[in-house]
């Protein structure tokens, strides 16, 4: 008999949350799984990224409009929702979600894990989730950095799980970059693009790299940056670039379903996020050999190893980035050198099958672990 999994996600735009429970949905297998996502949002948005793009990959997708996050309406509606679609277990992803999760658990003995993403620096927030955590049966750690904080809140090593977050090594791969692609926002071959794909949000730092731009394109002036994704903060980023007179320099392209082809457009990844926890796109650069400069932030020096795979560069200090930045464009065989590394780094210990895998497995354990073997209640 398949498993019913539903992923629930409060979603009003398009992260590395939302990329991996697409991810995990297409590549569970089918004769053992059916997944499906209920995503969340405010009534006054007509649809949402994470709908429309498991729309177009044939993902079974369902929708909870609310005025209100936790109206008694939409408690009713998602426990009827788990009576109604069979579903054996939920798979959380954020605090909101968590404490429905936690309903489900308790009053339809419903199987449950969350994966926690990483917190962001909001400590009501943050108290909120590790409360509504406690009523889980697993909680997914993509780092042990995050690892680290759950059990320093008091979660118990059996209920706290390591999963880090993989990359279909396939799919992201060096290649050469569309030409179509290069003439629509106006890179030229012989421009060495700095490029960034993330979250247009506060933690990711952005701005940082925004401030560093003017000190790199002084040094070199063949230099443009290309931001990939959208999110709240893409207004206030736009306008930092008018003040910094850096139109010219300064690539906005939005949010990009085929994020893999905007990798191949750049010559080196920038990750000047300050906090993190395993950070998918961080990933995908590197499975595309890209060299990469980032702050030492959450999991990722798993991935970049000062002058092995990559550089490191402290949180919150656009001089220094900017330095490290035109050091590896002034050095390009030092950044060839790290962006074979780091993918051989990937493609050995972040695998996307190998984590597949692993949450399968832990599926069938929680599963088992609250209905039985054969599907019965336990008690």
């Amino acid at each position: 008999m398949s498993i019913n999994v539903l992923h629930l996600r409060a979603s009003t735009d398009f992260g590395g949350a939302e990329n991996i429970i697409l991810s995990s949905c297409q590549n569970l297998d089918s004769r053992r799984f059916r997944p499906s996502i209920l995503t969340t949002f405010p009534a006054r948005f007509e649809s949402n990224f994470l709908a429309d793009a498991a729309q177009r990959r044939g993902i079974p997708c369902h929708t909870l409009r609310y005025s209100h996050r936790f109206s008694l309406a939409s408690v009713r509606y998602f426990l009827r929702y788990l009576d109604e679609h069979q579903i054996d277990i939920v798979h959380a992803h954020g605090y909101r979600e968590n404490i429905l999760a936690g309903l489900g658990a308790r009053y339809k003995n419903i199987a449950t894990v969350s994966t926690a993403h990483g917190w962001i620096t909001d400590p009501v927030r943050t108290q909120i989730d590790l409360w509504a955590l406690k009523a889980l049966h697993r909680i997914i750690a993509v780092s042990p950095s995050v690892e680290e904080k759950l059990l320093r809140a008091g979660f118990k090593k059996g209920r706290v799980v390591l999963l880090m977050n993989g990359v279909d090594v396939a799919q992201f791969r060096k290649q050469a970059p569309r030409r179509s692609l290069q003439e629509q926002f106006g890179i030229s071959p012989e421009t060495f693009v700095v490029g960034t794909a993330a979250r247009l949000s506060p933690e990711k730092g952005i701005a940082d790299l925004i401030r560093a731009a003017p000190q790199v394109v002084k040094q070199c002036p063949q230099a443009k940056f290309l931001i990939v994704g959208d999110g709240p903060e893409r207004a206030a980023l736009e306008k930092l670039t008018i003040d910094l007179g850096l139109q010219s320099f300064v690539i906005f392209a939005g949010y990009q379903e085929n994020v893999a082809a905007f990798y191949q457009l750049m010559n080196l990844y920038a990750s000047p996020s300050l906090q993190e926890a395993m950070p998918k796109s961080l990933l995908e650069a590197a499975a595309c050999e890209l060299p990469i400069v980032a702050t030492a932030v959450g999991g990722v020096p798993q991935i970049v190893q000062p002058d092995e795979t990559g550089v490191l560069s402290p949180v919150g200090d656009p001089q220094k980035l900017a330095a490290e930045i035109i050091r590896l464009i002034q050095n390009p065989g030092l950044g060839k050198q790290y962006g074979k590394k780091v993918r051989d780094l990937v493609c050995a210990k972040f695998s996307e099958t190998e984590a597949v895998k692993k949450l399968e497995n832990l599926y069938v354990e929680v599963v088992t672990e609250v209905r039985g073997p054969k599907g019965r209640s336990v008690k």
